[in-house]
């Protein structure tokens, strides 16, 4: 059994639930836990943070003369630096570091000042600028987003019509939406739960622009 399915199985995730939070296809990971493709750094990067595992986990590091590590990940045709690990040759090897963001409970009354946890930082959100999860606990998104799973949000992300959404109201409330479309004074937005229901939101309510959903976490 590969790592890669071991460590699948053990979260008691599908190839398909895999493929879908990692951005690609199910015959993909099937070719990877098969042997068929090779688990590049790439693959790495791009399924640790999806199964919640270090890098490592999938990927054996082999050093440089000086014990030096580079992890990096290609992404849309540039090589972007991950994370960087020196240690002496005579000295054990410490854990490799995962890049992170931090985990928000969402409240009615907008984000949690604080934040609850961090996870690690899907590839897909790299050299995103400020990105964040966010706890789901209301219903208002149901079937889409469910109470329990951990949304992945780029905030400097524009959003696309079909695309989940976190607002954040002027007067402090958060709501979590799907965007329709854009409007000339401001956004049309959906909800679902308990009945579908589109309505308006102004520019001037808003404190800021709506943040993109680009991805998401199942509970274990």
């Amino acid at each position: 059994m590969t790592k890669l399915k071991e460590i699948r199985e053990a979260r008691g995730l599908s190839q398909e639930q895999v493929a879908e939070m990692a951005g690609t296809s199910q015959p993909q990971i099937y070719k990877l836990e098969k042997g068929l493709r090779s688990m590049t750094l790439d693959w790495a990067a791009r399924l640790a943070p999806v199964l919640g595992v270090p890098v490592s986990a999938l990927y054996e590091f082999t050093g440089g003369p000086d014990g030096g590590v580079d992890i990096v990940s290609t992404i849309k045709g540039e090589t972007i630096p991950l994370i960087q690990v020196k240690h002496s040759s005579t000295e054990p090897r410490p854990p490799l570091e995962r890049v992170t963001m931090p985990v928000y409970a969402e409240t009615w009354r907008g984000l949690a000042e604080e934040p609850i946890d961090e996870i690690a930082r899907p590839a897909n959100l790299t050299t995103a600028r400020g990105p964040y999860a966010l706890q789901v606990t209301s219903e208002t998104m149901m079937p889409r987003f469910r109470p329990g799973q951990i949304l992945h949000v780029a905030p400097k992300k524009p959003p696309v019509p079909g695309a989940g959404v976190v607002v954040q109201m002027q007067d402090g409330e958060m709501r979590l939406a799907e965007f329709v479309r854009r409007t000339a004074d401001g956004f049309t937005l959906r909800e679902y739960h308990p009945e579908p229901r589109e309505f308006q939101v102004s520019q001037t309510e808003l404190d800021g622009n709506p943040h993109t959903v680009v991805g998401l976490t199942e509970p274990l």
